[in-house]
């Protein structure tokens, strides 16, 4: 008897603590958009999760595709333990990354969001990058928010 309680209760710890790891990452998006006031509807998350760089070759983030509509405005914002070493940015097969549509680095300093009035509807890329002289050897943890400000037109 006492064999089948004990491994009721450690099949049960196993469950919560998979219940709890979901619940950690709705937690971290939930305070990442926490910026993002009543008005704003959380589109999608981009999280980023990679190894320790061991090179400046080895990539420093990630990039997405995301379909954005004409005369919508939309906010990009980007969640990082140290703000300063790492960019978001918004471009597409016609705009290169190296020179974006919008980023969080702007006239020097980085922010934590940007705001962006889609003219055309398309697929656009988002990236999110450190910056390759701090991260060799860390480990690249990042969060980016995509989310509804209004339809203008």
């Amino acid at each position: 008897m006492k064999k089948k309680i004990f491994i009721l209760l450690i099949s049960l710890l196993f469950f919560y603590s998979d219940g709890f790891g979901q619940f950690d990452e709705r937690n971290r998006v939930f305070k990442c958009a926490q910026f993002f006031g009543d008005s704003i509807i959380f589109l999608n998350d981009f999280d980023i999760s990679q190894e320790k760089r061991k090179t400046k070759e080895d990539p420093n983030g990630k990039e997405w595709e995301v379909y954005l509509m004409n005369g919508t405005e939309y906010r990009f914002a980007i969640c990082c333990d140290s703000q300063r070493d790492i960019v978001m940015k918004l471009y597409s097969d016609s705009v290169p990354e190296t020179a974006p549509l919008k980023s969080t680095y702007i006239n020097g300093k980085n922010m934590k969001y940007f705001d962006f009035l889609c003219n055309k509807s398309e697929v656009y890329k988002v990236s999110v990058r450190f910056k390759k002289d701090n991260v060799i050897g860390k480990e690249l943890t990042a969060l980016g928010i995509l989310g509804f400000i209004r339809k203008v037109k």
